[in-house]
């Protein structure tokens, strides 16, 4: 149904991954989800790093700004010690399993030849399921700079899918 075409062209962008040698088909989170899955990065986040030393960083912005300018002084080196203590970089990890599960939420399929065709592709959470004969991909393997605009693609883009999908004339 050319109806159905539609809207499935509206909701899915397509991203070029690994230097360009693949361009991943996504689906475009609907803005509920994009709102739920932007709360939960948030709750994530702030069990990362304590409230009160994002605080903290923020009214010592100068001192960031002039440790790396190279001005520095002991102090200032000793002030930036003491805002970091407690930071359990393990923490980071939820960040990017959090990532992982929206990545496996969204990339749907995968291109080799310019988005000519794609085939079905299943992102996997363990290397040692990762399998190219069942298009099995190691949600670890896609690169940062990658990660990064399929989630700002997949997280962003609703208000283009309804605005598209207004205009709809079956």
């Amino acid at each position: 149904m050319k109806f159905i075409e539609k809207i499935q062209e509206a909701t899915t962008a397509k991203v070029e991954a690994f230097g360009g040698l693949v361009v991943l088909e996504c689906k475009i989170l609907s803005p509920l989800e994009a709102e739920a899955a932007g709360l939960a990065s948030s709750l994530v986040a702030s069990s990362v790093v304590d409230p009160n030393q994002l605080k903290k960083l923020a009214r010592r912005k100068e001192i960031l700004e002039r440790a790396e300018a190279e001005d520095a002084n002991d102090q200032d080196f000793e002030q930036l010690l003491n805002m970091i203590q407690g930071f359990d970089p393990s923490k980071l990890m939820k960040i990017e399993e959090h990532q992982n599960k929206i990545l496996k939420q969204v990339v749907i399929r995968a291109s080799e030849d310019g988005g000519e065709t794609f085939e079905d592709l299943v992102l996997v959470d363990n290397i040692e399921d990762q399998d190219a004969e069942k298009n099995l991909l190691w949600v670890g393997a896609i690169p940062k700079e990658d990660r990064n605009k399929i989630l700002d693609v997949v997280m962003n883009n609703h208000k283009e899918v309804a605005d598209h999908l207004q205009t709809f004339q079956g």
